[in-house]
């Protein structure tokens, strides 16, 4: 009975342990664990092959994509590169693959792209569900003749950000000031009382220390033209969060006597590449400071302050380790002549000059054509697009007010609130991201949705590929599950009920925009590039022997626009050569008299055309108007095909054979008329429904391949400000 008894009370006390609660920290940690698993917060960089560039260069570049502690997402992954203009819009475009986060690729510039400075904007599907600032961004100077800059036009306006996030009254808080250099402004209350003045360094940056008072609202005014700005709101309760640097690192916290968060439980969470460094209770009873543990090997840390139900009080951005742990050291070879081999030596040093295993791109460009390189901060900054751009343009001079310049940013990925409540983030792009179009179709009469179900057919023209899809709620998301290349155009057509609507429906696609909600201003310098000097040079050069060094024998063949999918149905069924009969009128005629296997048809003021195929004892009419191709280009319309001229064509061609047009699913399902034109150029009336797509971009560089140029001919010289480019090497 004894041992029962003892056996019971084990039983119950196990039984209360495993329904007694994990304490709050705990939870949200493991919570955060969970949410970081199956939402990974992933990032992009890139290295190119050099640093300026000129209208129809190509940008050769590396891409990394990693997970916060720079491990390699694994996989298959879509990148999608854009070049922005300053005034926000897509000049080009690419997408490619990467297999376990790393690849290389290319992106050629527009032949007539002005000058400027322009923005490379990399990133996945998945990461547009954390917004554009998660995106990699690289400001890239396209020369013509001179140097090429980021300037504004005007003054920029002054902006306030509080340390922590908020500003508290009865408490000294820091504010970081940011516009233009060396502006001086005074502090003043609204009964215009002077409170405080800073002055902005040479970087436009400053900081000031203001104990707002209750009821009180603050400006800073301009001492040079008295123009007022106007702080951030005053709050009357709140946590005051400030950052302390040094050989110890430390988390102020305070609030006023008044604070409803005196004597309560108050949550503090530092996380460092995705981890958690730290994480500590403590009740505010006064000032609180608190020593940080700091991670050696991560740069960005972000500190959170949260309540209870793990809604967010205070945060802070910062980086406290600003040295550089790793360099590249290179032996070099003392003496070598023009055209001479050169060998040289490098490696990946740690602090202790030991020797680390590194997967880089290297590149070997000519000093002299080149002013800028890039910084390496832009690569510790690349989640941080603004603050890396103060970085590369301020760093070198005013590397200790990086930090103080971290007080503007505020770290969006986690939501803790929302964490702390087990509540799904609303994330609309999947991971393993897969090339859409993604499109709506809406009623050409009253605007309302297509029914749903409405069959969505697409093709791909050039590449000779056809997918379906569906609406729903007016919208539709056709997966292309095959990879192609290049550019193309893909061809819509729409069916309800096993009926072509396509007159009744228009079709809109979903445009593949980049909004980085900024803008900037790029002008030209009065200083000559010379990198934009080489480079004309270059291309009259190249022009020139290339010129002389073309076969002057080689003949135009030409080929019919319809040649390559006409090829991918095994040949038409039925042909005619228009210019072997008397011309008629009009094509309806032509068919009539001439065309077989077609048929004309009139209901009224409906005009159709039907396809037959004739069986050894049987004759089957298809039960709809066929799809045309027009000089390589398709259109279901049958009253722009109708209103072709005759006279204006070479042949039609018919195809209505049932087991070559199965290889064309529903979208051939009635047959196919091919029409070639004399000039080839009919094309120009047939745009209803067709709409160009991005296919992907291939790699030009292969493993082995150790530099960028072409396959020139013997005599014509080899011209490069690229050296050697190698976006791939592993020591």
């Amino acid at each position: 009975m004894k041992i029962i008894k003892t056996l019971a009370i084990l039983i119950s006390l196990t039984l209360a342990c495993s329904w007694m609660p994990l304490d709050f920290l705990t939870e949200l940690e493991n919570r955060y664990q969970l949410f970081k698993d199956k939402y990974p917060y992933t990032r992009i960089y890139l290295s190119f092959n050099q640093p300026t560039y000129t209208a129809g260069d190509s940008i050769f570049f590396s891409v990394h994509y990693v997970h916060e502690n720079h491990q390699h997402v694994k996989g298959t992954h879509l990148i999608n590169i854009n070049l922005i203009s300053n005034e926000g819009q897509t000049v080009q475009r690419i997408r490619f693959k990467v297999v376990d986060g790393q690849g290389n690729n290319q992106l050629v510039i527009p032949t007539n792209l002005k000058p400027g400075m322009y923005r490379i904007v990399a990133f996945t599907d998945w990461m547009r569900n954390f917004g554009s600032d998660a995106f990699y961004q690289a400001d890239i100077p396209i020369v013509s003749k001179f140097q090429v800059t980021t300037a504004s036009s005007m003054e920029p306006a002054i902006e306030f950000f509080a340390e922590g996030g908020h500003l508290i009254e009865s408490i000294s808080n820091n504010v970081l000031v940011v516009g233009s250099p060396n502006k001086k402004l005074a502090i003043r209350d609204n009964l215009n009382n002077t409170s405080d003045t800073v002055i902005l360094n040479n970087a436009g940056t400053g900081i000031l220390s203001i104990r707002p008072e209750a009821g009180k609202r603050y400006t800073a005014t301009s001492l040079l033209d008295n123009t007022n700005f106007p702080l951030p709101e005053v709050e009357s309760d709140g946590i005051g969060l400030r950052i302390e640097a040094g050989t110890i690192w430390k988390a102020n916290l305070s609030t006023n006597l008044n604070s409803k968060w005196i004597g309560k439980t108050l949550y503090v969470i530092l996380l460092a590449e995705g981890n958690i460094l730290f994480k500590r209770e403590l009740i505010l009873n006064g000032p609180v400071s608190i020593e940080l543990p700091i991670s050696i090997n991560s740069r960005v840390h972000q500190l959170f302050i949260v309540d209870s139900k793990a809604k967010e009080l205070a945060q802070r951005v910062f980086i406290p380790d600003l040295s550089n742990r790793v360099s590249v050291k290179f032996r070099l070879q003392e003496k070598s002549s023009q055209r001479e081999n050169f060998t040289f030596a490098f490696g990946v040093e740690d602090e202790s000059g030991k020797l680390l295993e590194s997967n880089l791109s290297l590149t070997v460009f000519q000093e002299g054509l080149f002013k800028t390189t890039q910084d390496s901060m832009a690569y510790t900054l690349a989640d941080l697009p603004s603050v890396a751009r103060w970085a590369t343009k301020f760093y070198k001079s005013y590397r200790p007010n990086l930090n103080d310049y971290l007080i503007s940013e505020k770290w969006t990925r986690i939501d803790w609130e929302s964490l702390g409540s087990d509540k799904a983030p609303a994330f609309n792009f999947p991971f393993n991201n897969q090339f859409k179009i993604k499109g709506s179709v809406l009623s050409k009469s009253d605007g309302k949705p297509a029914p749903d179900s409405t069959q969505v057919i697409a093709y791909l023209q050039k590449n000779a590929m056809g997918y379906e899809g569906y609406t729903k709620n007016g919208s539709f998301e056709i997966p292309l599950i095959f990879d192609f290349w290049g550019e193309d155009v893909v061809f819509f057509t729409l069916r309800r009920n096993a009926k072509c609507v396509d007159a009744q429906y228009s079709i809109s696609i979903a445009e593949d925009t980049v909004d980085l909600k900024t803008s900037w201003n790029s002008k030209e310098m009065e200083e000559e590039d010379p990198y934009a000097a080489f480079a004309l040079k270059r291309n009259i050069i190249s022009k020139s022997f290339n010129f002389f060094a073309q076969d002057k024998t080689a003949s135009v063949n030409s080929k019919s626009p319809n040649a390559v999918l006409e090829e991918e149905f095994q040949g038409a069924d039925y042909v005619s050569n228009v210019g072997d009969y008397v011309v008629f009128p009009t094509m309806e005629d032509f068919l009539k008299e001439v065309v077989s296997f077609a048929q004309v048809r009139k209901k009224g003021a409906d005009v159709s055309v039907r396809l037959y195929y004739r069986y050894e004892k049987s004759v089957t009419f298809y039960k709809q108007d066929p799809i045309y191709i027009i000089d390589g280009v398709m259109t279901s319309s049958t009253a722009k095909f109708l209103s072709i001229k005759p006279e204006d064509l070479l042949s039609i061609k018919i195809i209505y054979n049932p087991n070559k047009l199965s290889q064309l699913g529903s979208l051939g399902k009635y047959g196919i008329i091919f029409i070639e034109s004399k000039k080839g150029n009919l094309f120009n009336k047939v745009n209803d429904n067709l709409f160009p797509v991005v296919g992907l971009s291939r790699s030009v560089w292969r493993p082995g391949r150790e530099s960028i140029k072409t396959d020139s001919k013997a005599g014509i010289p080899d011209l490069r400000s690229t050296l050697y480019w190698n976006p791939e090497l592993k020591i």
